[in-house]
């Protein structure tokens, strides 16, 4: 799913630029790259299971959540690495 929002981003015409030139749509990317809760309701059950990878996953990451919070500057930096990262991988 990631991969297709960055590549639509980086696709979409938007005021003289393209949609990932915005900060509110690099926030968002950030946002799709470090949110375990969608790949925790993928997974069903065995998101949730105790042993389970993504179960310390979860864990560890709500913590550091409660702990840092994610500010609107982090979010953006993350964003601008997933669509760099797409950039790298089409050249």
């Amino acid at each position: 799913m990631i991969a297709e929002a960055e590549a639509r981003a980086r696709a979409r015409p938007m005021f003289g630029g393209v949609l990932a030139d915005r900060e509110l749509a690099q926030a968002t990317l950030g946002d799709m790259a470090t949110d375990v809760d969608p790949a925790g309701q993928r997974h069903g059950a065995l998101g949730v299971t105790h042993g389970q990878a993504l179960e310390r996953l979860y864990r560890a990451i709500r913590a550091l959540r409660i702990y840092e919070g994610a500010t609107g500057g982090q979010r953006r930096i993350i964003g601008r690495a997933v669509l760099a990262q797409a950039k790298e991988n089409d050249a």
